[in-house]
């Protein structure tokens, strides 16, 4: 979720209050001027509850990595298919801007210290290990594998969707 500058990866509980409208991750989060963050904000609820802290905290801007301008949540990966990503958090984000399909794909995993790493997935069979699609949603079968959902365009219009299974790049 996201929602000027940053996308952000939450665990949802029951309680938990994230502080959307003072804060974007874990910047603070003016809705009268979303372009400048103000240097300080609440760091609890109006109950006096400390807010919760995102996992993963990405800007829109491409001076950092990751970056994107729309998180796709996804689901942690329980397949056999791919050893590697065994117990990760495979997410993505739509697109890094708003006029080319450039969608990304990412696996986080939870540190020994409760921060998190993220990197980019490759696509297996893409120039570039780029999907070059939308990203618009993931699935996940039975037995714990993903399948990705992706489009040419922009919107929900046309006949481009295609659904993607997630596979080990060769």
């Amino acid at each position: 979720m996201g929602q000027d500058l940053f996308e952000e990866v939450d665990i949802v509980e029951s309680g938990k209050n994230f502080g959307w409208r003072i804060r974007e991750g874990d910047n603070c989060f003016d809705a009268a001027n979303p372009a400048e963050p103000p240097a300080s904000c609440d760091a609890e609820d109006a109950d006096g509850a400390a807010l919760a802290e995102p996992i993963i905290e990405y800007p829109h801007s491409a001076d950092a990595q990751p970056f994107g301008i729309s998180v796709t949540g996804g689901y942690l990966y329980e397949g056999s298919a791919i050893s590697c990503l065994s117990g990760q958090y495979v997410f993505g984000d739509w697109s890094t801007n708003f006029t080319e399909a450039d969608g990304t794909l990412y696996a986080a995993k939870e540190n020994a210290d409760g921060t998190w790493t993220t990197r980019e997935l490759a696509f297996a069979g893409s120039e570039g290990g780029r999907i070059k699609r939308f990203i618009t949603s993931f699935g996940r079968d039975l037995d714990g594998e993903l399948y990705i959902f992706s489009s040419a365009t922009y919107g929900p219009t046309g006949t481009s969707g295609r659904v993607h299974k997630n596979v080990a790049a060769e």
